[in-house]
């Protein structure tokens, strides 16, 4: 558990560093001369990292407190899942915002907002992806109600985070603009090979 702890710290240290410079990157190439923008700008993606800390090290342990004392498992299976993504929507949304606050042209923030509504997508998308894990909600439930085995359950698991995935793709193809047509005729015919494949391993139950 303090192993994981520490590597979830890692994890978001690395990024927040990344994000920094990433800020940085974008003053040097754009060349922001008023001073006072670039500052403001610094301050609100400054006040988004704190209200990061604040969420983890206070909301959320409240949070996780809360669900410890209930006799279900799945609000402690939803925050697991929505942790990290909720950590990196506060430095995704923070660097938006104070990228927006900057003087820019109307088409760089055209380009950033498509940007932030296609990580927003991969954010929800990673929540829902963790939930369908081998040892997910989906997987308990597969296995009380349905009585599976190991094999059928990772192989629904496994089928849910492919779904997951490709209707994550598919609304960020769409968010820039391109034809996804031909790819979700693909998904169709994917589809029906992982339902037949699906009714020969549940005849061999």
């Amino acid at each position: 558990m303090l192993g994981s702890r520490i590597q979830e710290g890692r994890w978001i240290s690395i990024l927040e560093y990344y994000v920094i410079q990433l800020y940085y990157l974008v003053i040097s190439i754009f060349n922001i001369k008023n001073l006072t923008h670039a500052i403001i700008a610094l301050l609100i993606f400054l006040t988004f990292l704190l209200l990061r800390k604040v969420f983890t090290r206070y909301i959320f342990t409240w949070l996780q407190k809360l669900s410890n004392q209930t006799n279900y498992t799945l609000d402690d299976k939803i925050l697991s899942a929505s942790e990290k993504p909720i950590q990196a929507l506060f430095l995704v949304l923070g660097l938006y915002l104070a990228l927006l606050y900057l003087p820019l042209s109307t088409a760089l923030d055209l380009v950033f907002s498509r940007v932030f509504r296609s990580v927003l997508v991969i954010l929800i998308a990673w929540v829902f992806y963790d939930l369908c894990g081998s040892n997910s909600l989906l997987s308990d439930e597969l296995k009380e109600k349905l009585n599976m085995d190991n094999m059928l359950t990772n192989f629904f698991s496994n089928l849910a985070r492919f779904l997951i995935i490709a209707l994550a793709l598919v609304i960020i193809a769409q968010e820039w603009n391109y034809d996804v047509n031909g790819f979700i005729a693909g998904l169709g015919l994917g589809g029906l090979a992982f339902a037949l494949a699906a009714k020969d391993a549940l005849a061999n139950i």
